[in-house]
């Protein structure tokens, strides 16, 4: 793989909500658990997180091309049928889940504060290290091996008073509670994920 050295003009790049350094921004990504690319406004992939394994292998030589070079031919139409969607603002997102390890993978349309279209975000984890997590219920005194009741430090956050924000503009989604029989993976890190588009 050829390597890049990041860069940025200034040494601290300033947020709304706050600053980092670049080699801030460049360890947050890599220790995420699930992985993230981006596809500019002219359908270039132009960036990915450098997880050290991840579910869709990207190499910097596929930077910088178009969509082409990310997918087979036969799932080209859907994809830009997608593109097309969250480009013209018919869409914000679109959420697919596939494979044995149930991968997520979001394309969320990313716009400026004036609505500009800039690119699309790729999101991508397996919802079974999820669900293995609900299965091994890790607490902090689980964790640490200490009895957190006694902090001083008080959460502000009500489970039940928090309400999950609207987003999608796209068709109404079925208001029926979904559930599922299934039995969670025990080791959602092995296996390749089934493709989304197949």
């Amino acid at each position: 793989m050829t390597d890049i050295n990041p860069y940025i003009k200034d040494a601290v790049v300033q947020f709304k909500t706050g600053k980092l350094d670049l080699k801030q921004i460049e360890a947050i990504f890599s220790v995420m658990p699930f992985e993230i690319d981006f596809i500019d406004e002219n359908d270039n992939f132009i960036y990915f997180s450098n997880q050290e394994s991840r579910i869709n292998p990207r190499t910097a030589d596929q930077l910088n091309e178009s969509m082409e070079a990310l997918h087979p031919a036969n799932v080209l139409p859907r994809v830009y049928q997608m593109v097309d969607a969250l480009k013209s603002g018919s869409r914000d997102k679109f959420e697919i889940i596939s494979g044995k390890h149930h991968t997520y993978n979001g394309y969320f349309a990313v716009r400026d504060d004036d609505g500009t279209y800039l690119g699309i975000l790729v999101f991508t984890g397996q919802l079974d290290y999820f669900t293995n997590l609900i299965d091994e219920n890790p607490t902090f005194d689980g964790i640490l091996g200490t009895d957190v009741s006694t902090s001083t430090s008080q959460s502000t956050y009500d489970p039940d008073k928090f309400v999950a924000p609207k987003y999608d503009k796209g068709p109404e989604q079925d208001k029926k509670t979904q559930t599922s029989n299934r039995e969670p993976a025990k080791d959602a890190s092995t296996g390749a994920s089934d493709s989304w588009l197949s």
